[in-house]
Order: C-alpha cells, then structure tokens, then sequence
C-alpha cells in the first residue's frame, strides 16, 4: 500500500503539477488568439481571460516549487528527470495550453478549430502523460538497481 502511494505522489508532483504549470506558463505567453471581429465562442473563461498575468505567475511558482521538490527529495536524478520525463510533460502542457487557447477563442462563425482541439488534444495529453509516467518508473527503477559489477564481487 505505502508504494502505490508513493508512486500516486510522485505522479502527481512529477508529472501532473510540472504540465499544469507549464500549460499555465504558456497560456499566458501564446496570448489571446480571438479575431478582431469575433462574437462567437466555444467556452468563455472570463476569469481567466480577464487576468492572464495571474495565470502566468501562477504557473511559475508551481513550476518552482516542483523544482525545489525535486532537488530536495532527489526521486531520480535531476538529468534523468531533464533526458527522460520533462520533454514529456513539456509537449503535453503545451497541448493543453494551445488546445485552451483555440477553444476559447472568439471567432466569427463556427470555430472549426476548437472542435479538432477538443477531440484531439485529450489523446495526445494521455498519451503523453503515460509516456512521462513511464520514463519516471524506468528511470526511477535504474537509478535504485544495483550495478552489475557489485553484483558479480559479491
């Protein structure tokens, strides 16, 4: 029980809370994408829309604090993490913050684009995020396997 839970944790601090603050990071810097003339909307956000430096900032500090978590508790190796997990959450994060962008763009007329964003992006971030999970557990399992050369000594 005490390891599904680690692993439950780990995922979630080293792959769910990097990609939400890289979404978020890139949400604010991709910008609004509405044509200038547009009225219609598949989702609005106003919140969000109204203060996207808040978004942005928000992003950096978990993206920080996930840092700070994983030069401190050293699950793997900060270059295994750097090689293997993070171009993963990275490519994922960018898909969602490009797919929140286009879905929620004003448009004049049908947004042709949001549509394939809804349909798409949730199977690339899936996919991904089992990539990324994937590469933690390798990852995390060569980094506590004994050496060979230790072995044959013995």
């Amino acid at each position: 029980m005490a390891r599904a839970a680690w692993w439950v944790g780990a995922v979630v601090r080293f792959v769910v809370l990097p990609m939400i603050g890289v979404a978020a990071v890139a949400w604010w810097l991709i910008g609004d994408v509405s044509e200038a003339r547009g009225t219609d909307a598949i989702v609005e956000v106003a919140p969000l829309q109204d203060h996207p430096g808040r978004v942005g900032a928000i992003g950096v500090l978990i993206l920080c604090a996930v840092l700070a978590d994983l030069v401190w508790s050293k699950p793997i190796s900060f270059r295994r993490y750097l090689l293997a997990v993070l171009p993963f959450v990275i490519a994922s994060g960018l898909i969602i913050a490009l797919a929140g962008r286009v879905i929620t763009a004003r448009v004049g007329g049908a947004n042709i684009g949001g549509g394939l964003a809804l349909v798409v992006a949730p199977v690339l971030v899936i996919g991904l995020s089992a990539g990324a999970i994937a590469m933690l557990a390798t990852r995390r399992r060569q980094a506590t396997a004994p050496e060979p050369s230790s072995l044959q000594s013995a």
